[in-house]
């Protein structure tokens, strides 16, 4: 970094506010950062390191020791620093106040990531002393714009194009190069008068900077500045800027972007129109321009006019922005060019006054805005507040305004127009010159849709009726099928309790009269597992008599079913089985039902057969979205990883398929010695669309 001279640093120091330092040499520390430093990271020592740091992980950012200089403090505290590696900043909101430009600072702290580079979250600030300020590197808009100096110090030049406040204490001023234009915003004391810097040959001095999105993209560059002291008018504008000698339109607009210079310049012509949508347009002989102003000066149709400004493209034709304009004489209104559809597809009387017989295609709801159409070319006119304008869809209007084009496409090396606006100046400009007929496709649509709705009327009544007629019939048939499959189900039951499960009864009771008596030990145990596997069969045979006879517990709601099955099996043991209900158990499909308490039945079984219990409990719980069913016990437990079916247990593989049909997952849980939990949560919404 090379020293500035004496004269160059008061200038630099003006420019950017530097006062005389303070007495004090170390500002007290910040707030601790909220960002976690990085365990055992190396330290940043230079500005570049900090402000490219890898983006990874937010949480976890390094510790900083840097020796930077001031370049930059904004109103609300933070400070930018700047070494000879590059730019960061600080962020500090109650010290930053009472820096300046020029000040070494030895900053220690943590790094934090900014919104486009990274900074620093101070522990401690210690001023080093007083210093020239980083030479300001020269740049360019595209600089700007791909963000490689973003946060230094840099330098500007260009002509200034125009200024507009932006704030009670803040401004824009709009800089012309030959790379583009650039944007320059002052945070404070704006000059009070423009006109010095317009068209003036400036060199700005400030902070490459711009506006950033959530993406840590740079959208908007623009180069900030402290005040007006900032700016240096190498040139000033011309005296009278209207002096200059006037160039013809038809030369601005062969040759406006391929202009050498970037200073304004002068046309002159006859006005088509006041200030209408943001400019006027002026005719020079055959050929015609948009100007654009943002002065709304008084201005008539026919009025000779000197206008000065920056040439520069529109979308489709050469246009002059950021013009000034003065009348220099009263003239008569200009004739209107009479068009084609052809002349207006292709584009060629963009920014004229043309006159156009249309068909209008539709109007908007409450502004003079409607799409017409000549021939196969349709485009939007809009016009002044008038009711005297107010044409229906179907109307035949010649217009007389000024047309746009408003887009356009490419193809190879042409542009061609896609979409135009015709401005109109007065009511006047619009002539009816045929009304819509009555029967419109509006009234004629409106006609059809009430025959056709009376139709539907009439259709959907005797629909309803007949579904009405359906639904009893098929209510009948229902209930005579209910019934009939009930008696059947009774008729099995019996037959099943009066043989089968009788002869079992009786097997089983041949088998405890015959075991003691059997002396041999493998006959006796070869008895005692077949008088196992016997009552095994008596169980499963007296639930299935007990599922014929109560087939109605998939039809009552879960609670009373449960409660129903805790009975039956409650006569088969002397360990108390609960049910616990918690919330509004919401109506279920039968088949869900059914597989629920086919889970809760064997899941009591195993608790009774293997876990010893003191107690098992069913509970069922629900919200607005989920259904829990749980059945614990506090009996031995197990180990549920030393669980499988080559012992013959396949109750546990059972109760996961039927949960799987449920759409869900079987939980258990279990220890050794602390019991037992088997559930499964069901999603209500898409289980109602999957069984309904």
């Amino acid at each position: 970094m090379s020293p500035l001279s004496l004269p160059a640093l008061l200038t630099v120091c003006l420019i950017l506010g530097v006062g005389t330092p303070d007495a004090f040499s170390q500002i007290p520390p910040a707030a601790p950062a909220t960002v976690a430093p990085v365990a055992n990271a190396n330290i940043l020592r230079r500005a570049n390191e900090v402000a490219r740091y890898p983006e990874i992980d937010p949480e976890l950012q390094p510790p900083v020791q840097l020796d930077a200089t001031v370049t930059f403090v904004d109103p609300g505290g933070t400070v930018f620093l700047q070494d000879e590696s590059g730019a960061t900043f600080i962020r500090n909101s109650k010290s930053g106040r009472s820096m300046r430009p020029g000040m070494r600072l030895r900053v220690k702290g943590t790094r934090v990531p900014g919104l486009y580079i990274g900074g620093i979250a101070p522990e401690s600030v210690e001023i080093l002393g007083e210093g020239p300020l980083p030479s300001p590197v020269k740049v360019t808009p595209d600089d700007l714009v791909d963000g490689r100096y973003h946060y230094q110090l840099v330098e500007l030049d260009g002509v200034g194009r125009s200024m507009e406040l932006t704030g009670e204490n803040t401004a824009s001023l709009r800089l012309n190069t030959r790379d583009g234009v650039a944007e320059v915003r002052f945070d404070q004391n704006p000059p009070e008068d423009t006109h010095d810097f317009v068209d003036a040959q400036l060199k700005v001095t400030g902070l490459a900077a711009g506006a950033i999105n959530d993406r840590r993209q740079l959208v908007h560059p623009y180069v900030r500045v402290a005040d007006i002291r900032a700016i240096t008018i190498s040139a000033p504008p011309p005296p009278d800027p209207f002096d200059l000698p006037p160039v013809s339109v038809a030369a601005l607009l062969a040759a406006a972007n391929r202009n050498p210079d970037i200073h304004r310049v002068k046309v002159k012509g006859t006005a088509l129109s006041g200030v209408l949508g943001g400019g006027f347009y002026l005719r020079e002989g055959t050929r015609s321009l948009f100007v654009h102003t943002p002065y709304a000066e008084p201005l008539e149709p026919g009025d000779d006019v000197e206008a000065l400004g920056f040439p520069q493209m529109g979308n489709f034709s050469a246009m002059l922005a950021d013009a000034v304009f003065r009348v220099t004489a009263r003239g008569t209104t200009p004739a209107p060019v009479a068009v084609t559809a052809k002349e207006l597809a292709n584009g060629s009387c963009d920014s004229e006054l043309v006159v156009v017989n249309a068909k209008i295609l539709q109007r908007s709801g409450t502004a003079n805005v409607w799409v017409a159409e000549v021939e196969s070319t349709s485009f939007k006119v809009i016009g002044p507040a008038s009711p005297a304008m107010m044409f229906e869809p179907g109307s035949r209007v010649q217009f007389t305004g000024l047309c746009r084009v408003s887009s356009t496409r490419s193809e190879g090396y042409r542009t061609f127009p896609t979409s135009y606006d015709l401005w109109l100046r007065q009511p006047e400009d619009a002539l009816l010159l045929t009304a819509p007929s009555w029967w419109n496709a509006r009234r004629l649509a409106l006609a059809l849709a009430g025959v056709a709705g009376a139709g539907v009327l009439v259709a959907a009544w005797a629909g309803l009726l007949k579904l009405q007629v359906n639904r009893q019939l098929g209510l009948l048939q229902l209930k005579t099928q209910q019934e009939a499959v009930l008696e059947e189900r009774q008729r099995i039951a019996r037959e099943f309790h009066d043989t089968l499960e009788q002869e079992l009864a009786g097997l089983s009771l041949r088998l405890d009269a015959a075991t003691p008596r059997v002396a041999d030990d493998k006959a006796r145990q070869l008895l005692e597992q077949q008088r196992k596997l016997l009552s095994r069969l008596q169980t499963e045979t007296r639930d299935f008599v007990w599922d014929l006879r109560d087939a109605s517990r998939n039809e009552v709601p879960l609670p009373e079913a449960l409660q129903g099955l805790v009975d039956h099996l409650q006569t088969t043991t002397a360990i108390p089985i609960q049910v616990e209900v918690h919330g509004e158990i919401p109506p279920l499909p039968p088949l869900v039902q059914h597989h629920l308490l086919r889970i809760a039945r064997e899941a009591v079984n195993n608790a009774l057969k293997y876990a010893l219990p003191q107690k098992v409990i069913v509970k069922v719980e629900t919200d607005a979205q989920v259904l829990r069913l749980t059945v614990a016990d506090d009996g031995k437990g197990f180990d549920p990883s030393k669980m499988s079916v080559s012992g013959g247990h396949f109750g546990l593989q059972g109760m996961r398929e039927r949960s799987r049909k449920l759409h869900t997952e079987l939980s258990l849980q279990s220890t050794p010695g602390g019991g037992t939990s088997v559930g499964l949560t069901l999603a209500l919404p898409a289980l109602r669309a999957s069984f309904t």
